[in-house]
């Protein structure tokens, strides 16, 4: 399912004029590699008749004095535009149409998202008190390899990702905060978003190791804080996110709920966003291989005057919704190899760690591990029609939890399931102190299911695939910190995640010796210690204490 769209997308594209080839970065085409959503497949590209320099061919500035919309306003068929290391100056919106097209960084043949420092990182600013919006879409292309620097004071550049064949998107950062909020908050038509997923029906848009890291301002939710991937109405295909780090923005990680189209979520570290990590629905729709976190005992993000994180807005790690317009899409959303940890919640608490809304269809919950050391249930499923939109799904709505783990401390409500027919847990480990079938109510307790702390019965069917620890891609780069003043260091090192502080110690290595250990030492501790994907992650926490 997942890589198939890509396969496809060339398949067509060869018995076109404009034929596609083996990518320029050695990956070749029609890689049905993960077919099914279980894998990502090779990110490929197609090759393009010309590559020109942007400052030599348009002569845009690479000093950052003067707009690149005043130089560029179309871009060539069949050509790929190099912005070469620099900076650039971006305002209002600036569009690109083609058939066939790629607009890159100077770093985009890296495959990782630019670290900030250095002549080979190319950064689109924003002065202070400016909106920018880059606006892409292309049948087929390679869009990425570039900063978005929007440090200064009341700045801010979001980005459309659209698409009307297979758009590949990668290796952006976003390097700022946005502090445009309160009675200065940007109007609606600027959009609720960091990055827009916009493919048309039939169309794909892919996003690979984007990296949106302390980006929001805690309680700025309603008053101007941002998503970081909004996938709307004006999602009708499907939209893909692979690999990503998202983590202290001021909304959703990923508002999907009220997309039309397909919202598929592989891997990535998902960590101390407000609202919800992951939030999509309907059949097509899955989350898949993702690490979330929400501790806010260690959130690290920026500060500002509308409250403490999870103060005045709650959050979840997944929600399944349908949103309050009304879209109905087929019931049968999908969360699998999830690692969730719910470590300490903060004033407000959480509503849970998997809430299904009562415009939420049916949910599969298959191989994840879920820590709750806090006091809520890990799932709730409200009965179907009830929550603030008041729209109900189309049957089925049943809840479905198999070959998973359940661990931690809370015993008191573990899953919270009302008015869903057929719903059933089987093959699961409640490995919580005092757990039994009387904590999971809503559900028919079907067969190989254990509780208890000796809990011997049910479990991951595969615990390798748990989380992005068995995606490395995901974890292994860190965004600049910003700061609610809005200024921000452009260290490659740090970061507030596990992996930043990890990699925070190794910054002065070259990145292939980080890999080199990094991959190693990760996989060595998993098989000798046989340590729980949720243990190692606290190892690293008293690592670089």
């Amino acid at each position: 399912m997942y890589a198939e769209t890509e396969y496809d997308h060339y398949q067509q594209m060869g018995e076109r004029p404009a034929q596609q080839g083996s990518s320029g970065d050695g990956n070749s085409s029609g890689t049905r590699s993960g077919g099914g959503g279980n894998g990502s497949g090779k990110p490929t590209a197609p090759k393009f008749s010309q590559t020109v320099d942007a400052v030599e061919e348009f002569g845009v500035d690479p000093n950052g004095n003067r707009p690149i919309g005043e130089d560029i306003d179309s871009v060539p068929e069949d050509t790929l535009v190099v912005f070469p290391g620099g900076t650039f100056k971006v305002s209002g919106r600036t569009q690109f149409r083609a058939t066939k097209a790629g607009v890159v960084g100077a770093s985009y043949q890296d495959k990782k998202p630019p670290s900030g420092d250095g002549k080979n990182t190319t950064t689109f600013v924003a002065e202070q008190g400016t909106f920018a919006a880059l606006d892409f879409k292309m049948d087929t292309g390679l869009v990425g390899g570039f900063m978005l620097d929007f440090t200064a004071t009341k700045a801010l550049i979001t980005m459309n990702a659209r698409s009307s064949g297979f758009m590949q998107y990668r290796d952006v950062v976003w390097n700022g905060l946005v502090d445009r909020v309160g009675s200065q908050a940007n109007d609606s038509k600027n959009g609720d978003y960091l990055c827009a997923m916009q493919p048309d029906e039939g169309a794909t848009s892919r996003a690979t190791r984007f990296v949106m890291k302390n980006n929001g301002i805690p309680g700025s939710k309603n008053i101007g804080g941002r998503n970081g991937f909004w996938c709307g109405e004006s999602c009708k295909g499907t939209a893909q996110i692979e690999d990503c780090v998202v983590s202290a923005v001021a909304d959703n990680g990923v508002y999907g709920g009220r997309a039309p189209g397909d919202v598929q979520i592989k891997g990535g570290e998902w960590v101390n966003n407000e609202v919800s990590h992951n939030r999509y629905s309907g059949k097509g729709s899955f989350s898949d291989g993702a690490t979330m976190v929400l501790d806010a005992d260690n959130y690290n993000g920026p500060t500002g005057e509308y409250g403490k994180w999870n103060d005045e807005i709650g959050t979840h790690a997944i929600k399944i919704e349908r949103g309050d317009n009304g879209i109905s899409k087929p019931s049968g959303a999908v969360l699998r190899n999830a690692e969730i940890q719910l470590l300490s919640a903060g004033p407000h608490g959480f509503g849970a760690g998997i809430r299904v809304r009562g415009s939420g269809g049916a949910l599969k919950i298959e191989n994840c591990r879920i820590t709750n050391n806090v006091d809520c249930a890990s799932v709730v499923a409200e009965s179907p029609g009830d929550g603030y939109s008041g729209y109900k799904a189309p049957s089925p709505h049943n809840i479905t939890i198999t070959d998973s783990l359940f661990q931690g401390t809370n015993a008191e409500s573990i899953v919270d399931v009302s008015g869903r027919e057929n719903s059933l847990v089987r093959k699961t480990c409640f490995k919580i102190p005092g757990a039994s079938s009387s904590n999971i109510t809503g559900m028919t307790i079907g067969s190989g299911v254990g509780f208890g702390k000796q809990c011997k019965s049910g479990g991951l069917s595969n615990p390798k695939k748990v989380g992005s620890g068995g995606n490395l891609s995901a974890a292994n780069f860190s965004a600049p910190n910003a700061s609610s003043t809005g200024s921000a260091s452009t260290s490659s090192g740090g970061g507030s995640g596990w992996a930043g502080k990890l990699l925070g110690g190794l910054a002065v290595a070259p990145l292939i010796g980080i890999a080199v250990i990094a991959i190693p030492f990760i996989f060595g501790l998993l098989v000798l210690g046989g340590a729980t994907f949720g243990g190692l992650l606290l190892f690293f926490k008293k690592l670089s204490s």
